[in-house]
């Protein structure tokens, strides 16, 4: 019995050297096959991926750099281009310039022609010019001191009337329009904002109104440039209103 077991035993164990040997070594070499091939394929891949992202780095760098180019370049053209605006800006003006001295000289030219024809010395054009100026400027000066006696002149007659008749009436401006600026207390007398620049005359008489209301009417006593102080006439106080400032007064 021990004897067939140990027959036994040791058929099993050939049987299972054989079939390792027949079956499990083919399988275990072509596993270890594949394994150096996926080996391979996987040093394969992580050298091309390495390679890929050296070339992806270098591109990008590449990228990088021209924008940087074309950004700096761009920045030298808007300079160029402003530069190029500002001289057009100077050259225009400089031609406006040589244009206006072109004319200026063009018209000294004639007027030294037309002084030269008349045989007077381009030295003697400047101190005729300034006795021309004087005399302008005195005319002139002269014109407005004449306005202003004439001014006076007619103020004056117009007072003198005012004494020769002093219940005669005192002819002032057609549409002659004022403001009352201050009252007496005693509601009295006014101070107007209009004088003698606007031809009032002393003894000139005014209405006062407001709105459409007559108030009452007023005789100037004092006349100054450019305001006057006119006395209340009672009898024409309508109903026994007083004066306020802002009032307006007319002829």
């Amino acid at each position: 019995m021990l004897r067939l077991c140990l027959v036994l035993a040791l058929l099993a164990g050939g049987a299972s050297l054989y079939f390792g040997q027949m079956v499990v070594k083919p399988k275990l070499e072509e596993l270890s096959t594949n394994l150096a091939d996926t080996t391979g394929k996987l040093d394969t891949a992580q050298k091309d991926k390495a390679k890929a992202d050296k070339e992806s780095k270098e591109a990008k760098a590449s990228a990088d750099k021209a924008i940087k180019e074309l950004s700096d370049t761009k920045t030298a053209l808007d300079t160029k281009v402003a530069e190029a605006a500002e001289q057009r800006t100077r050259a225009d003006e400089l031609a406006g310039k040589l244009e206006t001295n072109t004319k200026d000289l063009t018209e000294a030219r004639r007027e030294l022609g037309r002084w030269q024809v008349l045989g007077i010395q381009p030295n003697q054009i400047e101190d005729i010019k300034k006795s021309l100026r004087d005399a302008e400027a005195q005319r002139d000066s002269e014109r407005v001191a004449n306005t202003a006696l004439n001014k006076l002149f007619a103020q004056a007659q117009k007072e003198l009337e005012t004494f020769k008749n002093p219940d005669g009436e005192v002819k002032l401006p057609a549409g002659l329009k004022g403001t009352v600026t201050a009252v007496a207390a005693a509601n009295d007398f006014v101070i107007l904002d209009i004088g003698s620049a606007k031809g009032v005359i002393k003894g000139g008489k005014l209405m006062v109104r407001r709105g459409s209301q007559l108030i009452t009417k007023v005789r100037i006593v004092t006349v100054q440039e450019n305001q006057c102080i006119a006395n209340v006439l009672p009898e024409w106080t309508q109903g026994g209103l007083a004066i306020k400032a802002s009032d307006e007064v007319l002829y």
